[in-house]
Protein backbone atom coordinates (compact mmCIF):
# COMPACT_ATOMS: atom_id res chain seq x y z
CA UNK A 1 0.00 0.00 0.00
CA UNK A 2 1.53 3.29 -0.62
CA UNK A 3 0.34 7.21 -1.28
CA UNK A 4 -0.08 9.98 1.10
CA UNK A 5 -2.80 7.89 2.96
CA UNK A 6 -1.15 4.90 3.15
CA UNK A 7 0.10 3.26 6.97
CA UNK A 8 3.18 1.81 8.04
CA UNK A 9 4.27 -2.10 6.60
CA UNK A 10 5.03 -4.65 8.65
CA UNK A 11 8.47 -5.71 8.73
CA UNK A 12 7.93 -9.80 9.11
CA UNK A 13 4.12 -8.87 6.77
CA UNK A 14 5.36 -6.27 3.97
CA UNK A 15 6.60 -9.47 1.85
CA UNK A 16 4.16 -11.99 2.43
CA UNK A 17 1.94 -10.83 -0.58
CA UNK A 18 4.35 -10.47 -2.96
CA UNK A 19 5.92 -14.09 -2.61
CA UNK A 20 2.34 -15.61 -3.64
CA UNK A 21 2.65 -18.73 -5.71
CA UNK A 22 -0.56 -19.76 -7.81
CA UNK A 23 -1.01 -22.84 -7.16
CA UNK A 24 -3.86 -25.89 -7.83
CA UNK A 25 -6.16 -24.81 -5.60
CA UNK A 26 -6.26 -21.20 -6.12
CA UNK A 27 -6.50 -21.48 -9.97
CA UNK A 28 -9.87 -23.83 -8.85
CA UNK A 29 -11.47 -21.63 -6.39
CA UNK A 30 -11.04 -19.03 -9.02
CA UNK A 31 -12.36 -21.01 -11.57
CA UNK A 32 -15.38 -21.63 -9.96
CA UNK A 33 -15.84 -17.68 -9.13
CA UNK A 34 -16.31 -18.16 -5.05
CA UNK A 35 -15.32 -15.21 -4.19
CA UNK A 36 -16.58 -13.76 -0.66
CA UNK A 37 -16.40 -10.47 -1.02
CA UNK A 38 -15.44 -8.17 1.60
CA UNK A 39 -17.12 -7.60 5.58
CA UNK A 40 -15.84 -4.03 4.89
CA UNK A 41 -13.96 -1.88 2.23
CA UNK A 42 -11.07 -2.91 1.16
CA UNK A 43 -8.06 0.11 1.94
CA UNK A 44 -6.31 -1.10 -1.13
CA UNK A 45 -9.75 0.72 -2.54
CA UNK A 46 -8.37 4.23 -1.55
CA UNK A 47 -4.71 4.04 -2.28
CA UNK A 48 -5.11 3.32 -5.98
CA UNK A 49 -7.37 6.16 -7.63
CA UNK A 50 -6.99 9.71 -8.04
CA UNK A 51 -6.26 11.89 -5.23
CA UNK A 52 -10.10 13.71 -5.73
CA UNK A 53 -11.73 10.65 -5.79
CA UNK A 54 -9.61 9.38 -2.46
CA UNK A 55 -10.99 12.12 -0.68
CA UNK A 56 -14.49 11.18 -2.10
CA UNK A 57 -14.18 7.76 -0.45
CA UNK A 58 -12.95 8.72 2.84
CA UNK A 59 -15.10 11.26 3.41
CA UNK A 60 -17.86 8.88 3.06
CA UNK A 61 -16.09 5.88 5.34
CA UNK A 62 -15.11 8.71 7.72
CA UNK A 63 -19.10 9.25 7.92
CA UNK A 64 -20.53 5.74 8.41
CA UNK A 65 -17.62 3.94 9.49
CA UNK A 66 -18.51 3.91 13.93
CA UNK A 67 -21.88 2.75 12.57
CA UNK A 68 -20.79 0.09 9.81
CA UNK A 69 -18.51 -1.49 12.55
CA UNK A 70 -20.72 -1.63 15.16
CA UNK A 71 -23.21 -3.69 12.96
CA UNK A 72 -20.42 -6.13 12.49
CA UNK A 73 -19.71 -6.07 16.29
CA UNK A 74 -23.62 -6.94 17.49
CA UNK A 75 -24.24 -9.02 14.56
CA UNK A 76 -21.69 -11.49 14.13
CA UNK A 77 -22.99 -12.44 10.63
CA UNK A 78 -20.57 -14.01 8.70
CA UNK A 79 -22.50 -13.65 5.45
CA UNK A 80 -21.98 -10.04 5.49
CA UNK A 81 -19.84 -9.49 2.60
CA UNK A 82 -20.19 -7.17 -0.59
CA UNK A 83 -18.06 -6.77 -3.60
CA UNK A 84 -15.24 -4.32 -4.17
CA UNK A 85 -17.35 -3.59 -6.89
CA UNK A 86 -20.34 -2.01 -4.68
CA UNK A 87 -18.31 -0.67 -1.82
CA UNK A 88 -16.60 1.52 -4.45
CA UNK A 89 -20.25 2.36 -6.08
CA UNK A 90 -21.27 2.98 -2.59
CA UNK A 91 -18.31 5.34 -1.41
CA UNK A 92 -18.36 7.31 -4.60
CA UNK A 93 -21.65 8.01 -6.05
CA UNK A 94 -23.33 10.24 -3.94
CA UNK A 95 -26.29 8.91 -1.60
CA UNK A 96 -29.32 10.11 -3.33
CA UNK A 97 -28.20 8.37 -6.59
CA UNK A 98 -27.02 5.39 -4.78
CA UNK A 99 -30.68 4.35 -3.97
CA UNK A 100 -31.82 4.42 -7.60
CA UNK A 101 -28.79 2.47 -8.82
CA UNK A 102 -29.76 -0.93 -10.69
CA UNK A 103 -26.21 -2.27 -8.97
CA UNK A 104 -27.71 -4.88 -6.66
CA UNK A 105 -24.81 -5.26 -4.86
CA UNK A 106 -24.44 -1.49 -4.43
CA UNK A 107 -28.17 -1.73 -3.48
CA UNK A 108 -28.00 -4.24 -0.95
CA UNK A 109 -25.18 -2.85 0.60
CA UNK A 110 -27.13 0.72 0.85
CA UNK A 111 -29.79 -0.79 2.36
CA UNK A 112 -27.76 -2.55 5.01
CA UNK A 113 -25.63 0.89 5.79
CA UNK A 114 -28.51 3.25 6.01
CA UNK A 115 -30.18 0.31 8.86
CA UNK A 116 -26.47 0.87 10.58
CA UNK A 117 -26.78 4.66 10.04
CA UNK A 118 -30.16 4.76 11.48
CA UNK A 119 -29.49 3.31 14.49
CA UNK A 120 -26.61 5.32 15.73
CA UNK A 121 -28.07 8.70 14.50
CA UNK A 122 -27.13 9.37 11.18
CA UNK A 123 -26.78 9.05 7.32
CA UNK A 124 -24.71 8.88 4.53
CA UNK A 125 -23.01 11.66 2.71
CA UNK A 126 -25.91 12.87 0.45
CA UNK A 127 -23.27 14.75 -1.99
CA UNK A 128 -19.99 13.80 -2.70
CA UNK A 129 -17.03 15.67 -0.94
CA UNK A 130 -13.73 16.64 -2.84
CA UNK A 131 -12.55 18.82 -0.40
CA UNK A 132 -8.71 17.66 1.00
CA UNK A 133 -9.15 14.83 3.18
CA UNK A 134 -6.76 15.02 6.35
CA UNK A 135 -3.98 12.63 5.84
CA UNK A 136 -3.35 12.25 9.41
CA UNK A 137 -7.09 11.18 9.59
CA UNK A 138 -7.00 9.33 6.45
CA UNK A 139 -3.87 6.79 7.83
CA UNK A 140 -5.71 6.25 10.82
CA UNK A 141 -8.95 5.18 9.11
CA UNK A 142 -6.70 3.17 6.61
CA UNK A 143 -4.72 1.34 9.46
CA UNK A 144 -8.41 0.55 10.54
CA UNK A 145 -9.57 -0.55 7.95
CA UNK A 146 -6.54 -3.02 7.65
CA UNK A 147 -6.84 -3.85 10.93
CA UNK A 148 -10.52 -5.06 11.00
CA UNK A 149 -10.20 -6.74 7.40
CA UNK A 150 -7.35 -8.82 8.95
CA UNK A 151 -9.28 -10.09 12.35
CA UNK A 152 -12.63 -11.28 10.19
CA UNK A 153 -10.42 -12.85 7.39
CA UNK A 154 -8.45 -14.83 10.05
CA UNK A 155 -11.80 -16.26 11.64
CA UNK A 156 -12.61 -17.06 7.84
CA UNK A 157 -9.76 -18.99 7.09
CA UNK A 158 -9.61 -20.41 10.31
CA UNK A 159 -13.19 -21.81 9.61
CA UNK A 160 -12.01 -23.38 6.34
CA UNK A 161 -9.09 -24.78 7.38
CA UNK A 162 -9.69 -27.00 10.61
CA UNK A 163 -10.86 -30.11 10.43
CA UNK A 164 -14.34 -31.30 10.15
CA UNK A 165 -16.57 -31.56 13.44
CA UNK A 166 -16.77 -35.81 14.10
CA UNK A 167 -20.17 -36.29 15.09
CA UNK A 168 -22.00 -39.41 16.40
CA UNK A 169 -24.52 -41.21 13.98
CA UNK A 170 -28.30 -39.85 14.63
CA UNK A 171 -27.09 -36.63 16.20
CA UNK A 172 -29.54 -34.23 16.42
CA UNK A 173 -29.02 -30.75 13.78
CA UNK A 174 -29.71 -28.99 16.75
CA UNK A 175 -26.50 -30.89 18.66
CA UNK A 176 -24.57 -30.11 15.57
CA UNK A 177 -25.36 -26.59 15.33
CA UNK A 178 -24.16 -25.86 19.05
CA UNK A 179 -21.41 -27.77 18.56
CA UNK A 180 -20.06 -25.43 15.91
CA UNK A 181 -21.49 -22.27 17.65
CA UNK A 182 -19.31 -23.68 20.46
CA UNK A 183 -16.24 -24.27 18.50
CA UNK A 184 -16.57 -20.65 16.98
CA UNK A 185 -16.47 -19.25 20.13
CA UNK A 186 -13.78 -21.04 21.30
CA UNK A 187 -11.70 -20.18 17.92
CA UNK A 188 -12.51 -16.72 18.64
CA UNK A 189 -11.30 -16.14 21.95
CA UNK A 190 -8.11 -18.04 20.54
CA UNK A 191 -8.06 -15.59 18.03
CA UNK A 192 -8.44 -12.55 20.59
CA UNK A 193 -5.43 -13.41 21.95
CA UNK A 194 -3.58 -12.46 18.61
CA UNK A 195 -4.12 -8.50 19.28
CA UNK A 196 -3.45 -6.19 21.96
CA UNK A 197 -6.33 -4.52 23.76
CA UNK A 198 -4.67 -3.17 26.23
CA UNK A 199 -6.50 -3.08 29.39
CA UNK A 200 -9.82 -4.74 28.78
CA UNK A 201 -10.84 -8.18 30.41
CA UNK A 202 -13.28 -8.86 27.58
CA UNK A 203 -13.07 -7.03 24.63
CA UNK A 204 -15.42 -7.39 21.41
CA UNK A 205 -13.48 -9.01 18.66
CA UNK A 206 -13.63 -6.23 16.66
CA UNK A 207 -12.57 -3.55 18.82
CA UNK A 208 -9.39 -1.21 17.94
CA UNK A 209 -7.53 1.66 19.45
CA UNK A 210 -5.41 3.60 17.71
CA UNK A 211 -3.13 4.02 20.41
CA UNK A 212 -2.38 0.49 20.30
CA UNK A 213 -1.52 0.30 16.51
CA UNK A 214 2.06 0.10 16.94
CA UNK A 215 1.43 -2.55 19.47
CA UNK A 216 0.68 -6.27 19.29
CA UNK A 217 1.95 -7.89 16.28
CA UNK A 218 2.93 -4.22 15.07
CA UNK A 219 5.29 -4.36 17.83
CA UNK A 220 8.69 -3.56 17.04
CA UNK A 221 10.88 -4.92 20.13
CA UNK A 222 10.77 -9.08 19.10
CA UNK A 223 9.94 -9.74 23.40
CA UNK A 224 6.74 -7.62 22.98
CA UNK A 225 5.65 -8.75 19.94
CA UNK A 226 6.84 -12.78 20.43
CA UNK A 227 3.78 -13.57 22.80
CA UNK A 228 1.31 -12.28 19.93
CA UNK A 229 3.10 -14.16 17.08
CA UNK A 230 2.84 -16.97 19.44
CA UNK A 231 -0.67 -16.71 19.75
CA UNK A 232 -1.20 -16.52 15.92
CA UNK A 233 1.02 -19.52 15.42
CA UNK A 234 -1.15 -21.73 17.95
CA UNK A 235 -3.98 -20.65 16.41
CA UNK A 236 -2.73 -21.42 12.62
CA UNK A 237 -1.21 -25.01 14.22
CA UNK A 238 -4.15 -26.56 14.07
CA UNK A 239 -5.22 -26.21 10.30
CA UNK A 240 -5.15 -28.88 7.31
CA UNK A 241 -2.21 -27.70 5.20
CA UNK A 242 1.37 -28.67 4.86
CA UNK A 243 3.37 -26.71 7.07
CA UNK A 244 7.27 -25.75 6.20
CA UNK A 245 10.32 -27.13 8.23
CA UNK A 246 10.88 -23.76 10.19
CA UNK A 247 7.00 -23.93 11.50
CA UNK A 248 7.84 -26.10 14.48
CA UNK A 249 9.91 -23.11 15.86
CA UNK A 250 6.80 -21.55 17.29
CA UNK A 251 7.49 -24.64 20.36
CA UNK A 252 10.72 -22.95 21.07
CA UNK A 253 10.04 -20.74 24.07
CA UNK A 254 13.44 -19.02 23.41
CA UNK A 255 13.72 -18.09 20.15
CA UNK A 256 16.01 -14.98 19.76
CA UNK A 257 14.55 -11.99 17.59
CA UNK A 258 16.99 -12.75 14.84
CA UNK A 259 15.68 -16.52 14.40
CA UNK A 260 11.90 -14.90 15.21
CA UNK A 261 12.08 -12.88 12.60
CA UNK A 262 12.91 -15.81 10.12
CA UNK A 263 10.08 -18.07 11.60
CA UNK A 264 7.79 -15.25 11.97
CA UNK A 265 7.56 -14.39 7.82
CA UNK A 266 7.37 -18.01 7.38
CA UNK A 267 4.15 -17.61 9.69
CA UNK A 268 3.47 -14.37 7.64
CA UNK A 269 3.55 -16.30 4.07
CA UNK A 270 1.43 -19.07 4.99
CA UNK A 271 -1.02 -17.19 6.20
CA UNK A 272 -1.00 -15.36 3.08
CA UNK A 273 -0.57 -18.25 0.82
CA UNK A 274 -3.37 -20.37 2.50
CA UNK A 275 -6.01 -17.72 2.49
CA UNK A 276 -5.30 -17.33 -1.56
CA UNK A 277 -5.43 -20.51 -2.30
CA UNK A 278 -8.76 -21.33 -0.49
CA UNK A 279 -9.99 -17.95 -1.52
CA UNK A 280 -8.66 -16.63 -5.01
CA UNK A 281 -7.72 -13.19 -3.92
CA UNK A 282 -4.77 -11.56 -1.67
CA UNK A 283 -5.63 -11.06 2.05
CA UNK A 284 -5.86 -8.08 3.70
CA UNK A 285 -2.52 -7.97 5.98
CA UNK A 286 -1.88 -5.96 9.28
CA UNK A 287 -0.27 -2.39 9.10
CA UNK A 288 1.17 0.13 11.51
CA UNK A 289 0.88 3.78 12.30
CA UNK A 290 4.10 5.80 12.64
CA UNK A 291 4.52 5.74 16.67
CA UNK A 292 5.31 9.94 16.56
CA UNK A 293 1.93 10.63 15.02
CA UNK A 294 -0.08 8.60 18.14
CA UNK A 295 -0.28 11.28 20.27
CA UNK A 296 -1.25 14.21 17.69
CA UNK A 297 -4.86 15.05 18.10
CA UNK A 298 -6.78 13.86 14.58
CA UNK A 299 -7.61 16.70 13.14
CA UNK A 300 -11.77 16.98 12.54
CA UNK A 301 -13.28 16.80 8.94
Amino acid sequence: MSGPFAPEPLEAWKEAVSSLVATAESRRHKLAEESTGYPLPNPFAFVGVQQEKANTYLHQWDRVHESWVVRLMVRCDKNTHYGGGAWRHFLFIVHTRVQNTSHKGTRALLNAMTEACEKQGITPLESGATTPFPQLRGQWLLWELAELNFRLELLQLDEALLPPIVVADGTHPNDFKNACDERSRQRQELACRCFDYGNENEPNYLTTKRSLACSGLASTEWSKRYPYVKALWELMDSWIFNKPREWRRGIDENLDAMRGLVWERKLAWCYAQNYYDRFARLPVLPYSLRRETLSIVLPAV
